[in-house]
Formats: structure tokens, sequence, C-alpha cells
């Protein structure tokens, strides 16, 4: 059982030299970063690598270890398949994909032992008020008050970081500056920000799935600093 590799997916075993690692170590070797790994090594990481046959099915993708950031003993991922996660803002369970996978490790080349802590839809709402953020501080650099379309601009990067009341501000203040035949979608702006909320941006509140579910109702275990922890062996 030594020699033999076991597929993550179907759980099936393959003698060490049928899997094509030990010609993958040999080529690794001759990188600065496998050069200290041991002969044999890749027979030790058989949590990280599925058969020939799941890869011929497309049930995972393959991995290209000489690219990807393993330092400090970090996994080397000889493949990649579909994985289930547990999203911290919204609580719901969501797939990382084999193609995102590659996509993280090996083109943007992301510390293998990283991981999306949110599903694509947070994701995607938290850059979405970083991108905001930061484009709101560079236009204010190069703030011109007295042009009616920088401060109309200047309002919906307000909006998109969650400052209803600075987005509404500046959009008066282009509306008191633009052209008489802009003014009408302006005031029309206006009144529509005024009758919506601003969308929150997700908030991390979870740190884990419940292991216990008769215990605890819910998605996931809310952080809640005030609750004074009950140790079982505590006498």
């Amino acid at each position: 059982m030594k020699n033999l590799m076991r597929c993550q997916l179907c759980k099936s075993f393959t003698p060490h030299e049928e899997t094509g690692l030990p010609e993958l170590e040999s080529r690794l070797s001759n990188l600065p970063k496998f050069r200290h790994c041991r002969p044999g090594w890749t027979r030790y990481a058989s949590e990280h690598w599925v058969c020939s046959s799941c890869l011929d099915q497309g049930r995972a993708l393959p991995g290209d270890p000489g690219v990807q950031d393993c330092r400090g003993g970090a996994p080397i991922l000889f493949a990649h398949w579909d994985e289930t996660k547990f999203c911290v803002y919204c609580g719901e369970d969501f797939i990382f994909t084999a193609g995102e996978k590659k996509f993280w490790y090996e083109e943007r080349g992301f510390f293998t032992r990283a991981a999306p802590k949110g599903c694509p839809t947070c994701r995607r709402a938290v850059r979405s008020r970083k991108t905001a953020q930061r484009r709101l501080a560079e236009r204010l650099a190069d703030l011109d008050p007295d042009d009616w379309s920088n401060l109309s601009e200047l309002s919906e990067l307000f909006w998109a970081t969650g400052a209803k009341e600075k987005a509404l501000e500046y959009l008066r203040r282009a509306k008191n500056r633009c052209p008489e035949e802009q003014r009408e979608s302006l005031l029309a702006r206006i009144r529509e920000l005024e009758s919506r909320e601003v969308e929150r941006v997700p908030v991390a509140k979870y740190w884990g799935r419940p292991n216990q579910p008769d215990e605890f109702s819910g998605k996931g275990w809310v952080i809640d600093r005030t609750r004074e922890i009950e140790y079982p062996n505590k006498k």
C-alpha cells in the first residue's frame, strides 16, 4: 500500500510508478523550488492527486506545480477539481470550480494555501465597493468644483461606496451648475436616489459551519464576543 496512490475522486488505487508522477518529479527537480525535495516525494501527495481516468472523463483538470506558489510547505496541486466551500458573508455553500482553481493558482499566482472565503456574488460586491472607493479617492484629488459632469460622476461614486447623503449633495451641486437641457435628467436622478436605499456591502459574519446541528439552528456560527465560551471538560 505504501507505493499506491489513492484518487481523491473515484477512490481507486494506482501504483505510483504508473501515475506519471515519477516523470513529473524528474522534470520538477530542475526548478529551484523543488531541488530540496527528496526522491520519491510525490508518493506522499495523494491528497492533491487524481487518477488519469478522472482526468480523461473531465472530472478534474491537470495541475502544473511548476508555476504554483507552494513555498513553505504549501500544497502542491497535481490536479484541480470542484470543491464545495462555505461563504462567510451570506452563509451559503458555493462551488469553487476546477477552472477557477487553475486560474487562481496557475495564472494569477495565488498562494496554494489561499482559498475564497465568499461566494462569487458576495466577492463581486466586495470588489465593486473597494473599486468605487479607490476611484472616488482618485477623482476627489482632481476635483473641479465648477464642472457639473465631474460633480455628477462623484455623486455616482459616492453612491457606489454607500454614502447616500454625499451622493445627493454632489448631485444637487451638479444640477445647479449644469446646462438647462441637462437639469431635468439630474432632477429625475435626485428623486430616484432619494427614494432608494444603498446596497449594503457583504460583511463577514460566519466563521464556519455548525458541527452540531441538533444544538444550533442557523447557517453558521455567528461571532458573538459577548458570549462566554463553555468548555465540555471544564470542572
